[in-house]
């Protein structure tokens, strides 16, 4: 045979096209039959290969795409015509280090690695020698154990990389090995005695146990570099990401070839991927003020446990250090710091001058704040510090190149000293800035005035804007205010104007807010309302003793109120870049575990600072409180109904807010009856239980005190019995309540409950008989409420009766507790389930008015982890740092907070887990029922719109006949079709389950295809198949035709004309429903090949297709099957 057109291939293979591949080929294919030459035949499969060798060699996408047509239909060729064992073991050749280039190449295609791996398969079922090459090692006699693996390998690659399930793709990671560390045959007799003792290939119970493979480890760095692609979806990309920080690195020294492809794989897939922005920010954790980012932990821990090997002259740190400076401009700065960091902390790593080389270029070459600088510039300078020294009589280049390095390292040290000491996290000193000058020049807020201009108009580093609170409002400003001042206005006015202006600026510097609160606090607590009048205020200076301690209320002036309530209301968080620059600088510690930088990203300090004023309003300050209780309260007062379960400005920190406030200010039995009613007013429309909660504690609260103020007012009448006024307005408000409302009435009952329980301490006590009244009363409703149609309310009154009942018992309450009908009730509630066994979110909005009223429950409390939870804002171990601090001036000894830290009780624990909301199902929305009216009625008739008719069960076209029930179905295909459509084939024989071949049945008579191919035709009986087909088998033409024939029978069809159609996902289909997809129209005379459930359209199948098509998908799920 003339092999001409296999050379013309070889010398322009741009110009080749599928039909001249499928031609060429198909002529081979009948060679032996024509009588070709013998000599001719035997140098095809070396033509052959040669051709597909020099296509892939070019790492063009065309030329690729053709190597691997003609590679995978050269099986479909004679058996003389297929790769010989000297193409296929031949060292010089090279066949399976080349199929595994192509597998390299073809990431990002599925459609070609399909090729390859059918290739790999077939190639290694020809085997009948040893092979051993850098990447492939193959052994005669352990065929059957080198199958079974490589087998293993390729259905993993389908399933993980071509598949693109999670589920599935997370059920067989376990299965791949860990990195190859094998070097030698010790190995392959160790795998051989595992084999022997019974281990199964591709299984695997403890992660801890690594797997052996005889597939080398480069193929599987090339799975995961597949997998890594951008076109992959998230969560496999993360799935595999995350595997390759656990378990797929060099943790012993590899071979040369293994480190070279995992080098690729790190510059070409790995880097890419894992330095994305978003993976750090969603990846962030906080602990207090520890604040880790995981991503950005296993980024380094790779990093740092990278073995290098010896046999090669380039490093994976050197590979790594290298892709940062060629991709500066567009890498994320927080990445790159966790990654030399990592580096720096290798213990393996030998530096080369090219790596030193390429680490003192990378903190000229990128953009980094300052804070990210100081860590980059000190494990930069770690790194190059690691470079041996140079070695005699070496070249003069490399001595220059030495002597360039010294000289940036020398700028690197001089940065680092620069910028490096704003962040030292060294033990506070006293600050002599910070005593107050003997005099004062009466321009001192002038002066003032004018440094806060500079800062704003040049201040850019972080630490530089972190002192700003201190020194406008830290002690020496204030004192040095405080002698300046005219009047106390003057004062407040200084505050008010520098708390404003550096609260504005907290938005973009949330470490601002720290400092800021703080100084308020001390300002708040340490600083006079009596200040020295002066006849010449302008010329006299004014001496530090004339300053005197008063009871100023800085609160009062309306601009630090705004700060206050703005906090309240939006308390600053921190961005994540913020975030994230403490979590680099948390893993800067010193040998003995000291932290050596400080990014002030603290902000949980400064929400203690003002609750903490809050809790301890000075004696005096009270009338204050309760009118920023009214501006908080304002905009819950004013909501519409219905109220929606979240709001844009609803805080958690409000409702905490009013139960201080509410607990410190009420002191007037007017003012404590006002809140009562708008308490209940808005608990009467609230829906979100975190609130709810927040404003029963409220509620209580607030009774209790206006059971106190009504005894207060009362004192020396005797004629006025002693009542619990709190509980019995509950019990009243219980009793008229509308039962449309049930989340309403519940809370009335956990109140009135907690009040009956905890009846408030008088010096005058409530007595036996009028405590065991109100008992009586409120057993009563809840007797009544046991019995409500809303599940709700039920549920809540028979959890409070046995409570209650309990409670009447230990106070001796025998005219309650020997009541027939409350035994019974008590008895019978104990027995319910939901007793016994309650709910998650009962048990986590429990409360005890007279155990859980402080601190501790009201920031950590468990009703912060009710559906929809939320972390806590502050923790108690936050205000016991704050008071630490405080000296006898301050705080302490000022004024008792109104809530105790925590009341014997220890701190929560948040390790224990709390379920996610369950998704559940939307009812169906209910149909109105309306009244018939009549058309003739109405004054003006709406036109009459004709109704759709279903047509679906009416009578058929009489040409229609019902075929007798015990036709054979072996005649099925030969029965007479009418009007016999003329539409395209159908293949379903790569189906193999019987529900979705009788779904194809309907689907091939309802679209009028010509004709059904199935796998066997046994399936028509089965079951499952008849209860989808619904009898759609009788009318369509249904043949037989295996998977085996499938890719022969479709040559055979090519040749007559027809177009083979393959619905799959590939990188060239055609996607129904994307711009341009309408245009496309499929030919008349079409051959449509379903794929299989779970692989889709195999290897030599998909090659015979003219064309591939999809459906747009939206979603994470990859199939419609």
């Amino acid at each position: 045979m003339d092999l001409q057109v296999l050379l013309d291939w070889e010398e322009a293979p741009s110009s080749v096209d599928e039909t001249s591949v499928s031609s060429v080929l198909d002529l081979l294919r009948g060679a032996e039959t024509v009588g070709s030459p013998t000599a001719s035949l035997q140098a095809v499969p070396r033509a052959l290969f040669t051709t597909v060798q020099r296509w892939i060699a070019l790492r063009q996408e065309k030329p690729l795409r053709n190597a691997l047509v003609v590679w995978t239909k050269w099986f479909s060729l004679p058996e003389k015509l297929l790769p010989t064992q000297a193409i296929l073991c031949d060292p010089h050749l090279k066949y399976f280090d080349v199929l595994q280039d192509a597998l390299q190449d073809c990431v990002g295609h599925p459609a070609l690695q399909k090729y390859v791996l059918y290739v790999l398969r077939k190639s290694m079922l020809l085997l009948e020698q040893d092979v051993h090459t850098e990447s492939f090692d193959f052994d005669v006699e352990q065929k059957l154990s080198y199958l079974a693996h490589y087998n293993k390998y390729c259905s993993l690659f389908e399933t993980i990389v071509i598949g693109r399930s999670v589920n599935q793709a997370e059920e067989c990671l376990h299965q791949v090995p860990m990195f190859d560390q094998r070097c030698g045959s010790g190995e392959k007799e160790g795998l051989e005695a595992e084999q022997s003792s019974g281990s199964t290939v591709g299984t695997s119970t403890q992660q801890s146990v690594p797997i052996q493979s005889l597939v080398r480890g480069p193929w599987w760095t090339i799975l995961f570099g597949a997998g890594l692609v951008q076109a992959n979806s998230e969560p496999i990309r993360k799935l595999l990401a995350e595997y390759v920080f656990r378990s797929y690195y060099p943790t012993a020294e590899p071979g040369r070839y293994s480190a070279n492809s995992y080098r690729l794989f790190l510059a070409q897939s790995l880097l890419p991927y894992v330095m994305q922005g978003s993976l750090f920010t969603k990846s962030i954790q906080r602990r207090g003020k520890v604040i880790v980012s995981t991503h950005g932990e296993g980024l380094a821990q790779l990093c740092a446990n990278l073995y290098e090997s010896k046999e090669t002259s380039e490093t994976c740190g050197g590979t790594i250090l290298k892709y940062l400076v060629g991709n500066c401009n567009t890498l994320n700065p927080h990445a790159t710091c966790y990654i030399l960091q990592g580096l720096d902390e290798n213990k393996t790593w030998e530096i080369t001058l090219e790596d030193a080389e390429f680490a003192v270029d990378l903190p000229f070459k990128s953009a980094f704040s300052q804070i990210q600088r100081v860590v980059l510039l000190r494990h930069c300078i770690s790194i190059i510090s690691k470079l041996r020294s140079a070695e005699n009589n070496v070249l003069e280049d490399e001595v220059a190149r030495r002597t360039y390095l010294q000289n940036r390292l020398a700028k690197l040290q001089s940065m680092l000293t620069e910028d490096g000491h704003l962040y030292l996290n060294t033990p506070a000193q006293p600050n002599e800035d910070n005593q107050v000058p003997e005099t004062i020049s009466p321009h001192w807020r002038d002066e003032q005035f004018g440094q806060w201009i500079e800062l704003v108009d040049g201040a850019t580093q972080q630490a530089r804007w972190a002192e700003a609170p201190e020194q406008f409002l830290g002690p020496r400003a204030l004192s040095s205010m405080a002698s300046c001042a005219s009047s106390e206005s003057d004062f407040k006015d200084y505050v008010g104007e520098y708390a404003q202006k550096l609260f504005k600026m907290i938005q973009g510097k949330t470490f601002l807010w720290k400092p800021l609160a703080k100084a308020l606090r001390n300002a708040y607590f340490q600083f006079p309302d009596h200040f020295p009048q002066s006849d010449n205020a302008d010329t006299k200076s004014i001496t530090r003793g004339s300053i005197f301690r008063g009871n100023a209320n800085l609160f009062e002036h309306p601009q630090i109120e705004d700060v206050i309530l703005e906090f309240i209301n939006n308390p600053p968080l921190p961005r994540p870049e913020y975030l994230l620059d403490a979590a680099i600088t948390y893993r800067e510690i010193d040998d003995a575990g000291n932290h050596l930088l400080n990014v002030f990203a603290d902000e949980t300090t400064g929400h203690v600072c003002i609750f903490d004023m809050l809790n301890r309003l000075r004696p005096g300050h009270e009338a204050w409180g309760l009118q920023l209780l009214d501006r908080i309260l304002k905009p819950w007062l004013h909501q519409k109904e219905p109220v929606p379960m979240v709001g844009k400005w609803k805080r958690t920190t409000q409702a905490q807010a009013i139960n201080i406030l509410l607990e410190k200010c009420v002191q007037e039995l007017e003012d404590a009856r006002s809140y009562w009613d708008k308490i209940f007013s808005i608990l009467a429309l609230e829906p979100h239980p975190r609130f709810r909660f927040l404003l029963e504690w409220a509620l209580v609260s607030i009774s209790q005190r206006v059971t106190i103020l009504e005894k207060s007012a009362n004192v020396g009448n005797s004629s006025l019995a002693l009542r619990n006024f709190g509980l019995q307005m509950s019990i009243s408000r219980l009793g008229s309540a509308d039962h449309s409302n049930p989340k309403n009435i519940s809370s009335l009952i956990r109140v009135a409950m907690q009040l009956a329980l905890n009846p408030p301490l008088l010096l005058v006590p409530f007595s036996h008989e009028e405590m065991e009244a109100d008992n009586l009363s409120l057993l009563t409703e809840l007797i009544a409420m046991s019995a409500s149609p809303k599940i709700p309310i039920r549920h809540e009154a028979q959890w409070c009766f046995p409570i209650l009942f309990e409670h009447c018992q230990a106070q001796g309450q025998t005219l309650l507790t020997e009541n027939p009908a409350f035994i019974a009730m008590n008895k019978f509630i104990r027995t319910l389930d939901k007793y016994n066994a309650p709910p998650e979110a009962k048990i986590l909005s429990s409360f005890d008015v007279g155990k859980d009223m402080n601190l501790l429950t009201l920031f950590e409390g468990g009703y912060l982890r009710i559906n929809p939870s939320e972390n806590p804002l502050i923790a108690t171990a936050d205000f016991e740092e704050v008071w630490a601090k405080d000296t006898p001036e301050t705080v302490a000894h000022i004024a008792r907070p109104c809530f105790p830290l925590r009341n014997g009780k220890e701190e929560w624990s948040y390790k224990s887990h709390v379920s996610s909301p369950k998704t559940q199902s939307l009812p169906s929305r209910p149909i109105p029922v309306t009244g018939t009216t009549k058309l003739e009625a109405s004054s003006n008739p709406i036109p009459r719109v004709p109704a759709p008719l279903q047509t679906k069960s009416l009578t058929l076209d009489s040409s229609f006949t019902t075929p007798t029930l015990d036709l054979s179905f072996d005649s099925l295909s030969s029965l007479p079709v009418n009007n016999a459509p003329n539409g395209p084939i159908l293949i379903a024989s790569l189906i193999e389950f019987p529900h979705n071949l009788g779904g194809l049945s309907r689907a091939s008579e309802i679209f009028g295809c010509t004709s059904l191919y199935m796998p066997d035709m046994a399936v028509l009986k089965n079951q499952q198949f008849k209860n989808v087909s619904v009898r759609s088998e009788m009318h369509v033409k249904i043949k037989e035709l295996q998977e085996n024939d499938l890719a022969s029978w479709l040559r055979n069809q090519k040749k007559e004309g027809w177009t083979v159609v393959g619905v799959e996902q590939t990188d060239t289909s055609i996607v129904i429903g994307m711009p341009g997809a309408s245009d496309a129209t499929m030919a008349k005379r079409s051959i449509i090949v379903m794929g299989a459930e779970k692989t889709g359209i195999p290897a030599d199948v998909l090659v015979e297709c003219d064309v591939c098509v999809e459906i747009k998908q939206w979603g994470v799920t990859r199939s419609l099957n």
